[in-house]
């Protein structure tokens, strides 16, 4: 006798390869917004149907810049065609974003933890932490025969700016003439991150009056006179 058998090759369209738009690498400050990343699927040709498309991202941390899921970290209702990348105090590092397209119907069967359907392009994130306030002697004193100016403040910190305003506002230039009690307000840059809060110095400029005496003084010469023989008396100002 002889046994026929009979069986179909199913040549279903699926998922076939992942990509992510935009590429470049992207270098944040804490509480920045982030651009948008955008996954897209390409299917395998020549087959029959169209799958529904799904999609999970994950991320790797520093240690392991790659594609790898196993090692990755699901992120969770991460499961549309975009993502936007957090910039919050738990994101300060740097992650490398990647994503799983796949399709379950359509005789597909796929998972989420499929590899090879692994975005092979991963993008950088790294999202710098906002710098402290800087510090320093919250009271300066100048004299005004120097003519301080904004470079004669001190704070401690990097790449310090000073301001008018404890928020908003430019920086000042260096030349900028200080005034007698006012305040100013340094802020430190770093990584490209300017601290959010700023470091207050008031600042007293002393311009003490002449003092007064008489005009002429006479000595006698053999006493020697000298410089310290001289008279004059030091005028009260007023507190300010």
């Amino acid at each position: 006798g002889q046994i026929i058998i009979t069986y179909t090759v199913s040549n279903d369209t699926c998922p076939e390869s992942t990509s992510i738009e935009p590429t470049g690498a992207q270098i944040l400050c804490q509480g920045d917004a982030s651009s948008l990343l955008t996954a897209t699927i390409t299917n395998t040709t020549g087959g029959s149907g169209t799958p529904t498309h799904l999609y999970q991202w994950y991320y790797n941390s520093d240690a392991n810049p790659t594609n790898t899921i196993a090692s990755a970290t699901l992120i969770a209702g991460a499961t549309s065609s975009t993502y936007t990348p957090l910039t919050t105090a738990s994101e300060i590092g740097t992650r490398y974003y990647f994503c799983v397209g796949y399709a379950t119907d359509n005789n597909c069967a796929q998972t989420n933890a499929d590899q090879t359907l692994a975005s092979t392009n991963i993008i950088q994130v790294t999202v710098n932490a906002t710098p402290s306030v800087p510090t320093g002697t919250p009271s300066q004193t100048f004299c005004a025969i120097d003519n301080p100016t904004v470079a004669s403040l001190s704070a401690t910190g990097t790449s310090i700016q000073w301001y008018s305003a404890s928020t908003g506002g430019a920086a000042l230039l260096s030349t900028v003439a200080l005034a007698d009690g006012t305040h100013y307000y340094a802020s430190q840059t770093v990584s490209g991150c300017e601290s959010d809060t700023r470091f207050d110095v008031t600042v007293t400029v002393d311009d003490p009056a002449a003092p007064t005496g008489s005009a002429s003084q006479t000595f006698c010469s053999g006493d020697s006179p000298t410089v310290a023989n001289l008279v004059a008396t030091r005028k009260i100002q007023p507190s300010k």
